[in-house]
This record gives C-alpha cells, sequence and structure tokens, in this order.
C-alpha cells in the first residue's frame, strides 16, 4: 500500500518569515513557486479553487476520493464554528 500526500504551510506562516527579514517568502512571493510545481487535475465531486493550483508542473496532484467517515468529521468541525473550505489551498488569515 503507498500514498502521497501534499499539504502547503498556512498564510500566516510565510507572511511572519517574510516579516523576520526573509523577503521573498512571504504568501504572494512563494505561491507561483507552489503553483509552478502542481499540475493539478481537478475532481468533479471537489470545488476547487482553480486560482490557487498549478497547471504545468513535475508534481501530479488530484483530491482523493472522502472516505465514509470523512462526512462525520467535517460535520462535526463545523458544528464545533470552525469555516470549511472545499478546496484546502484556498487561503484564509490562518490557514
Amino acid at each position: 500500500i503507498n500514498g502521497t500526500l501534499i499539504i502547503r504551510g498556512a498564510k500566516a506562516d510565510y507572511d511572519r518569515i517574510a516579516a523576520l527579514g526573509n523577503p521573498g517568502w512571504s504568501w504572494e512571493d512563494i505561491l507561483p513557486y507552489f503553483k509552478a510545481s502542481e499540475t493539478f487535475h481537478p475532481a468533479e465531486w471537489h470545488q476547487a479553487d482553480l486560482t490557487v493550483h498549478g497547471t504545468s508542473g513535475p508534481l501530479q496532484t488530484v483530491p482523493h476520493d472522502p472516505v465514509p467517515i470523512s462526512e462525520k468529521v467535517l460535520d462535526s468541525f463545523i458544528d464545533s464554528g470552525f469555516e470549511y473550505k472545499p478546496d484546502m489551498f484556498a487561503q484564509g488569515e490562518y490557514e
């Protein structure tokens, strides 16, 4: 059994790195590199934010199909007051 997962850091983290005196590390500076590294293959069921995904990079990415427990976990997060964003790469202030 093999699997791979791709996750980006939070926008706020990159912006803090830049604020510490590291020019070129803000979210806006680094997003083009994330996009350049990815070829995103949207899934029919997934509400992707295509502005944060690449189309011609070497890493082939696709959202995985949800597993049965996913809906229950998602519902519990929403019931706890967390905001739901269908595309985990669509960044908010602290995501």
